[in-house]
């Protein structure tokens, strides 16, 4: 059975590529099968995913041995796909999903792969899920047919808001609701989204996000509600206290770098996270990876001339355009300055000053802030 613990899954995000694997504007495009003998960094990933799923127990070395092809096999089984062991691009986007907490795969595992669209698929179908989401404002970009992790992000999003189960797969629930759905600023002015600054009176799935992270954090009890009501300001308060930030009861930018940090058990101060709280217009989620010009094959300076290093992002300058600032949590500021050919899309990828800075980041979905 694939056991999915959630904590530490959480964690092992942050920590998942400093193995050996180095996630940069070069990142390898999973096309081809791998499967039984093969010995690659590609593999690696795979077994690092499979551990992820509680399904491999050996080894991350790299080699497609025979307790690699039972775990895929395993992996396969359970989510209903043809288990031959053969890691091909659904198994990989599946399990690469399922590891990284962008689907709930406990889904696929009662109603089986061929009845969602899925990380994984392309085409047409997926081409008109995402226009559906376009138009309704859950994601940027042009709809290109291809179910990417933003796309997974876009429909957790779209399903927190409707009331649906939030498993990042679009089944007939997730469609039909698509079709009688109102777009995004129809909503009332009190939702909050993911990433949105919450106060007292604010319901929605940005709501939820805070109360999990502040159960989690030990500082509000029960479930989560969505409704940021006097529990939930006061539960922020205690933390803000506990973390020398000024205890307002709004979690805005430094309250939420600091419950971010909080959930990997650091024990860094807010400072030490965030210098300024700069304003910002938006946010966008966004599957970042990281480079440095001391990786292999890369340039020194960046699409627009200037030298690759601390607060240099590369993008895809159709989402994100060259010149914008942005801040990111854990990071600082940064401008958008370079781009790259896997760069497509909500994706990301983050300059540091050494090559084993650009490890240790990995590869992580998070919130950026864009600095008006």
């Amino acid at each position: 059975m694939v056991r999915r613990g959630k904590n530490f899954v959480k964690s092992l995000r942050k920590k998942i590529c400093a193995l050996t694997l180095i996630f940069s504007s070069l990142t390898f495009n999973f096309c081809a099968a791998a499967s039984y003998g093969e010995s690659s960094a590609e593999v690696a990933e795979i077994q690092t995913c499979l551990t992820a799923q509680g399904l491999f127990s050996g080894a991350i070395d790299g080699y497609y041995g025979e307790s690699t092809v039972a775990a895929i096999k395993d992996f396969q089984s359970a989510i209903g796909l043809p288990a031959d062991g053969i890691c091909g691009h659904v198994t990989y986007e599946l399990l690469h999903a399922a590891a990284y907490d962008e689907i709930d795969i406990t889904t696929l595992m009662n109603g089986g792969a061929s009845n969602y669209i899925k990380p994984g698929d392309s085409g047409d179908k997926v081409k008109a899920l995402q226009t559906s989401l376009i138009e309704l404002g859950y994601l940027s970009g042009t709809a290109d047919g291809i179910y990417s992790s933003a796309t997974a992000l876009a429909v957790k999003n779209f399903q927190s808001r409707n009331g649906l189960t939030v498993d990042g797969l679009c089944g007939s629930s997730t469609l039909n609701a698509l079709k009688r759905s109102a777009p995004i600023q129809d909503v009332k002015s009190n939702y909050a989204e993911i990433g949105s600054v919450i106060k007292a009176g604010m319901e929605g799935p940005g709501v939820v996000d805070v109360q999990e992270k502040l159960i989690e954090a030990g500082y509000l009890s029960g479930s989560p509600d969505g409704y940021c009501g006097l529990a939930t300001v006061e539960a922020i308060k205690k933390f803000q206290t506990a973390k020398g930030i000024k205890a307002d009861g709004v979690c805005g930018i430094m309250t939420y770098s600091a419950l971010e940090n909080s959930q990997y058990e650091e024990n860094l101060s807010w400072e030490e996270i965030i210098v300024d709280e700069p304003n910002y217009g938006r946010v966008i989620y966004v599957e970042a990876t990281a480079y440095s010009s001391q990786d292999p094959g890369l340039g020194l300076y960046t699409a627009r001339g200037n030298l690759v290093g601390h607060g240099i992002i590369s993008v895809d300058p159709n989402v994100i355009p060259l010149g914008t600032r942005v801040y990111i949590p854990g990071y600082g500021e940064a401008v958008a300055d370079d781009t790259g050919g896997a760069i497509v899309g909500n994706r990301i990828d983050i300059a540091f000053d050494t090559y084993e800075e650009a490890i240790n980041f990995g590869r992580q979905n998070i919130e950026i802030y864009i600095i008006e």
